[in-house]
This record gives structure tokens, C-alpha cells and sequence, in this order.
């Protein structure tokens, strides 16, 4: 009787690392995302700073 408790609760306990597990992976992908979106906006800021200092130079 005793095994078969420790089965279930060492069962319950493996089903929770896999949902942690499962959820992980959900916001690494997240992250990987959003340092995209981040790595994105500053070229974008870059090159804005560029255009500007090219349009104050050559004026």
C-alpha cells in the first residue's frame, strides 16, 4: 500500500515537471521573440540617428 502511494505521488510529481518543463519552453520562446523585436527597434534607432546626422551634414 505504502509503494503504491509513493508510485502516484513520484507520478504526480513527474506529470508537474513536464507541465513546468512545457512552460519554460513557452517563455524562452517568448524571449527569443522579443529580443528579435528589441535587436530590431535599436537598427531601427541606428539608422534613424544615422539618417538625421546625414541630413544635418549635408544640408
Amino acid at each position: 500500500m505504502d509503494s503504491k502511494k509513493t508510485a502516484e505521488r513520484a507520478e504526480a510529481k513527474a506529470d508537474l515537471a513536464l507541465v513546468k518543463t512545457a512552460e519554460l519552453e513557452k517563455v524562452i520562446d517568448g524571449m527569443k521573440k522579443l529580443t528579435i523585436c528589441a535587436t530590431g527597434l535599436i537598427v531601427l534607432a541606428i539608422l534613424t540617428i544615422a539618417g538625421l546626422l546625414v541630413t544635418i551634414l549635408f544640408q
